[in-house]
């Protein structure tokens, strides 16, 4: 063993991205070893790759429970309308219900202007869907 391939803790920590306390931890709990236990440096060369398989996780160790959350799914879709008036009213409804506060407030010309082009568009979707008057 070479002396230049001896560190220090803080030089470990650097190396591997953690604090130095995190190294001294892993030191003591015995992941990690000196490569000179008189002046405590660790032995450099391999480092990463030692740390990297004393704190992985392994298989055969007790994991912690992960708790699924099941979302309930709703039971069945409403069915889509098949006559063009109903059709509009439903996508009439979803738009209204979308910005209460904006179609709530008093009709002025600009509201109107918005409320017809709205319906117009809605128009043209239901008679994309292959539905007519």
């Amino acid at each position: 063993m070479l002396e230049k391939d001896l560190i220090t803790c803080q030089q470990a920590a650097a190396i591997l991205g953690r604090s130095p306390s995190t190294i001294c931890r892993a030191l003591t709990q015995g992941r990690l070893s000196y490569g000179d236990t008189k002046r405590k440096l660790i032995y450099r060369p391999g480092l990463e790759q030692r740390f990297a398989n004393s704190t992985r996780r392994k298989a055969d160790a007790p994991q912690v429970a992960v708790r699924e959350e099941r979302v309930a799914l709703s039971p069945e879709p409403e069915p889509i309308a098949n006559d063009y008036w109903e059709r509009l009213a439903e996508k009439l409804s979803f738009v209204l219900e979308g910005a209460p506060a904006y179609w709530a407030k008093a009709p002025d010309a600009h509201h109107l202007k918005v409320f017809v082009r709205t319906l117009d568009e809605l128009r043209s979707q239901v008679e994309a869907e292959g539905l007519e008057p």
